[in-house]
Parts: structure tokens; C-alpha cells; sequence
């Protein structure tokens, strides 16, 4: 196993070694010791702030731009609420937030929001129905929400009174309540005085969570403070910082220098490392990941036009050696063609799944459908290393099947445009795919993810498996939804085979040991009720 955690001796020649080269790291050093400061008091926290690593920038805050969403998640929810939220112990239930309650159109084509009377935002302007509509109307309604969520007729939102809102569907869909989750509401008042401001989303963004922003530094770090006038519950801890650092082994030395609480996003390697030690200093929270990494298909490319073509490149992969390689072991092989957090997984035993590793079988595909020697162009993303390596690893063990793939690295952001937009430019690409634990909700994220649009639109290979998709979200009959996905599940690997899972696993954050109370739901983690023991 990887060493990644260092000795005591080796941590504090790393200190003398920065002290006494690197000024600039020791007044960092110094400004974390003091945020940290000790502040026991009974039935509080031993420490009055918490430092915590991202791996990304966290963008903006702003919910409307979907692409963005998991990296922004952790800083935009305790800054921006929404009217529901998804439960922290059963996933699988929404509960209010920002609305105390809602009632359905009996026909489903509606629903009308009953809003709390007590919320203020950051500026100490109250929250009524305006700020809803303006927020769903106007914002959502000319964001990519709109299109991640067609159903929700966000432009015909209306007031009802000063604490009701009206919210019509385009066509009924069983996910509504769930998606409206990741909806943010905005200060109408305060975003239209400010719309010029390129700063708006960022460090002068204001909403009605539990912290406000002190500060935004892009690249470097956000800091957050608490909001002493929330209208909830009052957050425990009084200063959260983000810290943006992208090298794990700069993340680990903050972590055992104490420059940093708590580190998302940490390698199972290293995640092991503390669980397999008794005296360590930290601990592991660990949660089942919304996501499968999958390899996906162009289902324009007439390379891959053919499902043999496609059979023969999943069996050419080796997904047990593949996740050794490119995640260190982290995670395990899906028998399953759905993220496990979906309803009603259906799961092959290991010896029947029908895209099992078999390379001489995948020779005989590519054979008998006149493709041998074929060469092919995958995308990844140039910021990730766990797709870049699966890239290269696929790459690998296409070669020993006769195929050539080459590389295409592209930034993130580019990269969603150009599955979507420009699909000549390339065959196969690497990707994550997730999706809600709610009714619907996977089925929903197959059908309208945006960097995921290139597995389906306008190609006749999977018009039949989309009507399919659609039904699943749109039929209230739980019996018949729940066939129709099983049917989905059954014959995807013989007729559509738009995508193939290679990996599915945990997600690990590793902190201080004395750090309490953390919970996650799908997206994210409910850093307002953390604390110091």
C-alpha cells in the first residue's frame, strides 16, 4: 500500500523546511492557526472555524448553471437555498425548506408553493413570493436549468399572493419535486441592482442560507461566515473557509499540519490508510457516490453505429484491472446498468452479465461486423486524472483487439459543448453519470443531462429505449414505472448500449478525528450542523 501520510518527524521537518524558505506559505500557516482558535464552551464546538479542501474552484454560486453544479455544491448550498431539500437519512424524501409546504394540481400539470413567513436574505430584505418568481421566471427560465428540466414551465411562474407561488409543468413528470432542489431564490431587488456586477455570484452574492461570504478568491479560497439573523437553525460553527487545492499530496501535508479540517474528494488509498490505523490523528466518512464512471458512445458516429462494434470495445475492457490502474483499487466493478442510488437496480450475477471482459470474443465482433482495424477518437477531460487514465488505460486494451484510440483532451468546460454540439468531432468519450435516489430520478438524468445529450438525440438506435425513459418519469403508476425501468435495464445491453459503466464506488472525505456530526445526502454535506468535540 501507497505511503501518502507522513511521520510526525517527517511533517515537522516539512514546517522547519517552509518556515525558513517560503514566507508566503507561513503567514497562510499562521491565519489558519488563528481561524482555528479555541473557543470550548458548554453545549458548543472546541473550535469556532473549520477549514475545508476542495478540489476545484467553486465557480459561482449561481444554481442556474447545471454544468457547474457538483463542483459548486458544497459553498452554493450554504449560501443559496432552495424551496425543498432532500433528506440527509432517507434520500428518498423531499422536505420543505424555504416553502413550508406545497399541494399538487390533481392532474400533476402544477403545483402551488406555501413560502415561510420568517426568511430574510443576507441584506435584510424579507423573502416573499416576488423574489420566487423572479428567481424561477426570470433566472431559471433563461439558464440551462430550463433545458435539464423541461417539464417545469419556469417562465409561467406567478404570484399568488405575498406568500404563494403558482409553479406550471409543461407535461407532468414525477421528478418535479425533487428537481426544485437545485433551484435556487434570489434576492429580486438586490440581483437587479446589481446584474452588471461580475461579481454577483461570487463574493457579492447574497441568499438566505445559514452563511454568509466574507470573501472569494478564484482559485485560492472562499470564506464563509455565519449568518448571525438565519431564519433556521443557527450554524454551530462560526467561519467556514474552502480551500481550493488540486494536488492531493499538498491537501495531505495541510491536513497533518492542520492548515486544513477536512479534505472532500480523498483517495480510497489514502482513505484506507487511516482506517487501517488505530492511532491515527483522523477519521473517514465514506458514502455510497451518486455516480458511476462510465466510457460513453458517440450514437452519431457511424464507427460505432453498429451495437457488435460497441459490444466488442465493453468487452474489450478489462474493468477489474482498470480500476486497480486509474483508481488505485478505489471502488468496484457494477453489474448493473444504472448508478446504485436509482430505484429498483437491476443486478446480473458476475458470470451472466452480458459484457463481461473477453477479448478473444470481442475479436469476433469486431470481425463478423467488418470493423477490424478500426481506429476511433475518445474525449476526456484534461483537468481530471481518473478520466484521463481510464482514457489511457482503454486505449491500452483496445490495441490488443486491433484498435486504435486516440486521445482528444479537452478542458471541462469545453468539453460538454463539444459532446453536445460537435459530434464529428469524436467516437467515445469518458464521463460520469449519476442522478437522484427519488422516483425517476436516474431515468430523468439519462434523458436531459446535457454532457450526456450525444448518447440519444436525434438517433434513431435509441428512439424506442427514450420513449421507454420518458414513460418511467411519466406515469404516476409506481407498478408500471417500476416494469417499464426494469424492462429499460434488460434490454439495454442488446439493443442500445449508449454508455458502459467501468466503475462504481464511495466517496471519502478524511478529517480531523474530533470532527462530528458530518452527514451528506446526494450532493452535498450539512456543514451548518458540523462541530469540534
Amino acid at each position: 500500500m501507497k505511503k501518502r501520510f507522513m511521520s510526525a518527524a517527517s511533517v515537522l521537518l516539512v514546517i522547519v523546511m517552509l518556515l525558513n524558505g517560503c514566507a508566503g506559505f507561513s503567514e497562510k500557516e499562521g491565519e489558519a492557526e488563528n481561524n482555528n482558535s479555541e473557543t470550548v464552551e458548554e453545549g458548543g464546538t472546541s473550535k469556532e472555524s473549520v477549514v475545508i479542501r476542495l478540489m476545484r474552484d467553486p465557480d459561482s454560486c449561481f444554481t442556474g448553471e447545471y454544468a457547474n453544479q457538483n463542483t459548486q455544491d458544497p459553498v452554493e448550498h450554504m449560501v443559496v437555498e432552495s424551496l425543498t431539500q432532500e433528506n440527509y437519512a432517507d434520500k428518498k424524501v423531499i422536505d420543505p425548506l424555504l416553502a413550508k409546504s406545497w399541494e399538487a394540481d390533481e392532474d400533476g400539470m402544477g403545483v402551488t408553493f406555501y413560502l415561510r413567513d420568517d426568511v430574510y436574505f443576507h441584506n435584510g430584505e424579507k423573502m416573499t413570493a416576488d423574489d420566487v418568481v423572479y428567481s424561477y421566471a426570470t433566472l431559471a427560465a433563461q439558464s440551462s436549468q430550463a433545458a435539464v428540466y423541461p417539464w417545469i414551465d419556469f417562465a409561467g411562474t406567478k404570484k399568488v399572493d405575498d406568500l404563494t407561488v403558482y409553479v406550471p409543468m409543461n407535461e407532468y413528470n414525477i421528478t418535479w419535486e425533487d428537481d426544485l432542489q437545485f433551484v435556487g431564490i434570489y434576492c429580486k431587488s438586490y440581483t437587479e441592482e446589481n446584474k452588471d456586477n461580475s461579481n454577483l455570484y461570487m463574493g457579492d452574492c447574497i441568499g438566505t442560507g445559514p452563511y454568509k461570504i466574507e470573501s472569494w478568491t478564484t482559485n485560492d479560497s472562499v470564506v464563509l461566515t455565519k449568518n448571525e439573523d438565519y431564519w433556521g437553525e443557527e450554524a454551530i460553527i462560526d467561519n467556514v473557509t474552502f480551500r481550493v487545492i488540486s494536488e492531493m499530496s499538498v491537501a495531505l501535508m495541510e491536513l497533518q499540519t492542520g492548515g486544513i479540517d477536512a479534505l472532500f474528494e480523498a483517495d480510497y488509498v489514502d482513505a484506507q490508510e487511516v482506517n487501517n490505523d488505530s492511532e491515527s490523528e483522523f477519521r473517514v466518512y465514506e458514502q455510497l457516490q451518486q455516480l458511476q464512471a462510465f466510457l460513453g458512445f458517440n450514437m452519431h458516429s457511424e464507427k460505432v453505429s453498429d451495437i457488435r462494434v460497441r459490444q466488442a470495445v465493453c468487452m474489450a475492457i478489462d474493468r477489474e484491472a482498470l480500476i486497480q490502474g486509474t483508481f488505485d483499487g478505489a471502488g468496484y466493478v457494477p453489474y448493473c446498468v444504472v448508478p446504485e442510488v436509482a430505484e429498483s437496480v437491476h443486478y446480473w450475477e458476475e458470470e451472466d452479465f452480458p459484457l463481461n471482459y473477453d477479448p478473444e470474443q470481442a475479436k469476433a465482433l469486431l470481425k463478423e461486423a467488418g470493423a477490424e482495424n478500426l481506429e476511433l477518437t475518445i474525449l476526456a477531460d484534461s483537468n481530471d486524472p481518473l478520466r484521463k487514465g481510464a482514457a489511457e488505460q482503454i486505449a491500452n486494451m483496445l490495441e490488443q483487439v486491433g484498435v486504435t484510440l486516440n486521445i482528444k483532451l479537452l478542458d471541462g468546460t469545453v468539453m460538454g459543448d463539444t459532446l453536445v454540439n460537435e459530434t464529428e468531432e469524436y467516437d467515445l468519450f469518458v464521463r460520469r453519470n449519476g442522478g437522484s435516489p427519488a422516483p425517476g430520478g436516474v431515468a430523468a438524468t439519462i434523458i436531459n443531462n446535457i454532457g450526456n445529450k450525444c448518447h440519444h438525440d436525434d438517433s434513431p438506435i435509441t428512439e424506442e429505449m427514450m420513449d421507454i425513459l420518458t414513460e418511467v418519469t411519466q406515469t404516476a403508476d409506481d407498478e408500471k414505472r417500476l416494469e417499464l425501468w426494469e424492462e429499460y435495464q434488460l434490454r439495454f445491453p442488446e439493443e442500445w448500449l449508449s454508455y458502459f459503466p467501468y466503475q462504481s464506488g464511495d466517496s471519502y472525505v478524511i478529517c480531523s478525528k474530533n470532527l462530528e456530526n458530518v452527514k451528506w445526502n446526494t450532493f452535498v454535506y450539512n456543514i451548518n450542523e458540523w462541530y469540534f468535540s
